[in-house]
């Protein structure tokens, strides 16, 4: 859902995502500064041995300034990423998963609050593995609720933003296009350190690593066994190649 490298839409029609990073040498490419979608555009560029012009804005204004050529491309989180190609903005031509590369969510409680009130944050934690499983279970019933959240977006464009395929081009997987990977997992791990360095080297933290202590795994491990799951694996995969049952607001009939 994040790290997508949106093109404007009259640039050229590549035939893979090699072309497409070749073409953006040298270019303007925006990203909202310290976001996944920055740290994951850099990987990008990097890996792909190319010098772009960077611009730190944030992401209304990337979409925006996309739309009015203001810069070639964006890389950008969900949903405003397919929003950008729903709305004939731009249009998806790199993942960064043919890096090797992802990212993920984090939620964030004060130390005190999960000291005095353990049970409740249990409780939060469960209340969001219930959730990732309808978001897998009910993708229709998901998008109408997001859809009450977010009016402006329709709910094809809020459906293809959490469960469709990007284009085979741009190098994203096809066989899964969402995990639910709530557990503590080595990859995990790995992941907080990679994000933690990115924003050390960016100065946007005091330090790469977090302090002793942060990461509370046996918070976690406890809303998993109390619903009877494995918090040592992932709760899903989500396959690819699945069809929209909207188009534009309407059910496909």
């Amino acid at each position: 859902m994040c790290g997508n490298i949106i093109v404007r839409k009259d640039a050229p029609t590549f035939a893979g995502y090699k072309d497409a990073l070749q073409w953006l040498a040298g270019k303007t490419l925006a990203a909202p500064k310290g976001s996944c979608a920055d740290r994951l555009g850099q990987i990008v560029v990097k890996q792909a041995g190319i010098t772009v012009n960077w611009q730190q804005l944030p992401p209304e204004v990337t979409i925006t300034s996309l739309e009015a050529r203001k810069i070639d491309a964006a890389v950008m989180f969900e949903p405003y990423a397919s929003k950008a190609l729903f709305d004939g903005v731009g249009r998806f031509a790199v993942s960064p998963a043919i890096y090797g590369e992802t990212d993920a969510n984090g939620i964030v409680v004060r130390r005190d609050f999960i000291e005095k009130n353990r049970a409740a944050v249990v409780a939060w934690l469960k209340a969001d593995i219930e959730a990732l499983v309808f978001l897998r279970d009910n993708p229709v019933e998901s998008v109408n609720i997001l859809k009450k959240q977010l009016p402006e977006y329709t709910r094809e464009n809020l459906w293809f933003a959490v469960y469709a395929s990007l284009p085979p081009e741009t190098g994203a997987p096809s066989a899964t296009v969402l995990e639910g990977a709530f557990a503590y997992t080595p990859a995990v791990k790995g992941l907080i350190e990679r994000v933690g360095t990115f924003l050390f080297d960016s100065k946007l933290t005091q330090s790469a690593a977090l302090p002793p202590g942060s990461v509370r795994e046996d918070l976690v491990t406890q809303a998993f066994q109390e619903l009877n799951l494995d918090p040592t694996k992932s709760l899903f995969a989500l396959p690819g190649g699945s069809q929209s049952p909207f188009k534009g607001d309407d059910p496909v009939k």
